[in-house]
């Protein structure tokens, strides 16, 4: 495809000798391979695919006839991922800390750990985008300097399908949301903060609103001040508000506070 290079036998998929997948050993000999000027489809394994441009973007469509996982694609390489993770992240591809995190926590689910189904992989001055229309059942994983996508076909699904589209873009960080956002727009599925709030209006009054946000099951963790020494008097002070948050403490903060006391 003009612009794409991709194998049917190991699906390495590149564009303009930047990488999109690895190869992947094993997947069968293609078979049925039909090739146009702007698609191609063919049969691997027990997987068939469909590849056809659409403006300046490759979509590539699995549809598996069993239940089963497929991985695809495997990135390999770059500088940085641009993942939807919390507020969005650009993580190191080499960065220790954060492959050690995200391998521990067994990766990320595409369709309840990312803002929007999308992510990107940037080398130097240009990124190639990932965008995902069926996020459901797929998985990103991270090992060995590899991003993997995985996607699980249940028994549930009458049509096992798993979609992937790729767009090139510019190296800025904000590169995967506008070509989520531009593929939103096209697809007629795109709702502006104007049209949310006509729905919803009570959505106005979050605009410009300082916004917190909490995690665990109590107001202050032992972990969460380093000196309790210096801390302490202002908690055991007569102050109204020093008094409800002394109600309101667990009782492992009583305990750093009674130490911090004992050791004054």
């Amino acid at each position: 495809l003009p612009g794409f290079q991709i194998d049917p036998q190991t699906l390495q998929a590149s564009i303009d000798n930047q990488s999109i997948s690895a190869p992947q050993p094993n997947l069968g000999r293609p078979s049925d391979l039909s090739i146009h000027p702007a698609d191609a489809n063919w049969t691997l394994g027990n997987m068939h695919i469909d590849c056809r441009l659409d403006q300046s973007r490759l979509r590539i469509r699995f549809t598996a006839d069993a239940p089963g996982e497929f991985t695809w694609p495997i990135v390999i390489g770059g500088d940085e991922w641009i993942l939807a993770f919390v507020e969005g992240v650009a993580i190191p591809t080499d960065d220790p800390r954060w492959l050690d995190f995200l391998h521990k926590n067994d990766g990320l689910s595409c369709s309840e750990s990312l803002s929007f189904p999308a992510f990107a992989v940037r080398r130097t001055d240009a990124t190639i985008n990932y965008i995902l229309p069926e996020p459901f059942a797929c998985n990103l994983t991270f090992d060995n300097g590899a991003l993997r996508l995985t996607k699980t076909f249940t028994r549930a699904w009458k049509t096992k399908t798993y979609e992937v589209i790729i767009e090139p873009g510019s190296a800025s960080l904000l590169s995967p949301a506008l070509a989520y956002r531009r593929w939103l727009i096209e697809h007629h599925q795109f709702v502006s903060l104007k049209d949310k709030i006509a729905q919803t209006p009570n959505i106005e009054r979050l605009i410009g609103a300082p916004q917190i946000y909490l995690w665990g099951d109590a107001l202050l963790a032992p972990s969460d001040v380093k000196d309790w020494k210096s801390r302490r008097g202002a908690i055991r002070g007569n102050d109204p508000a020093a008094k409800w948050y002394r109600e309101h403490l667990s009782a492992d903060v009583k305990k750093a506070l009674a130490d911090a006391a004992q050791s004054a």
